[in-house]
């Protein structure tokens, strides 16, 4: 008996042409975009906007810009978000709750004035370093009203502000005085800022940055008795 062949795929037969092979599957890997579905796409819409925004700030972030770093039509994008603001505010927003619970946790175990400031100034700085891409534009825009940069900043000042001043009447103490703790807070934002963008330093600059706003901070808080805890003049001399 002969050994059968094993049967060749099908071709398909269309009206007026020639046999069609069968489509070949695509390879394993990253989708595209227009082959996402639901929150799957949306998601990927929002860090395309990330990366524009960080390159280009809220001004030059154009739909046209974000839709062709998603890999989208314009029409698409419209499907899935008002304009370009509503794309953007989502960005910031996220960068701010993961802020908000970077603090939190670094602040709700500590006892002490110090180490609570100083543990909050650590999370400030590792949020810049995670979040490196767009912290340029976010502090670029805290003082443009057409930013949703700007409306988070408040926010989040007012949440840092509380937070310290539960923790203080948490210790019996007296709070600051807001403008002056508004005042640290911008003073901690700005110096996170420029260590982080447009390019990380190296680590003893880094290292120094981090000494200034300790200083500053600590500085403007400290009692006598906390002095030895503040940074000496001789680190942040140039």
């Amino acid at each position: 008996m002969k050994e059968s062949k094993p049967a060749k795929p099908l071709a398909v037969k269309v009206a007026g042409t020639g046999p069609v092979a069968a489509p070949r599957r695509r390879k394993p890997g990253r989708p595209r975009a227009d082959e996402l579905q639901g929150e799957g796409l949306r998601e990927g819409v929002i860090e395309a906007a990330a990366r524009v925004y960080g390159n280009h700030g809220f001004r030059g972030a154009s739909v046209e810009l974000i839709a062709r770093e998603a890999g989208i039509s314009r029409p698409l994008f419209y499907r899935l978000f008002k304009d370009r603001r509503e794309v953007i505010d989502v960005v910031v927003a996220r960068a701010n709750d993961d802020l908000r619970e970077a603090v939190m946790q670094a602040i709700l175990p500590q006892k002490q004035l110090l180490p609570m400031l100083s543990a909050t100034i650590d999370a400030y700085f590792d949020w810049c370093r995670s979040h490196a891409a767009i912290v340029g534009s976010i502090y670029r825009e805290v003082h443009d009203p057409e930013s949703p940069a700007s409306i988070h900043q408040k926010k989040i000042v007012d949440d840092m502000a509380r937070l310290v001043r539960e923790k203080a009447e948490e210790r019996g103490s007296q709070p600051l005085h807001p403008l002056m703790m508004e005042t640290l807070i911008r003073a901690v934002e700005y110096v996170g800022s420029v260590s982080f963008w447009p390019e990380p330093p190296a680590d003893e600059v880094l290292a120094r940055n981090r000494a200034v706003i300790v200083r500053i901070v600590l500085a403007a808080v400290a009692s006598s008795t906390d002095q030895p805890g503040v940074p000496c003049l001789e680190s942040v001399l140039a």
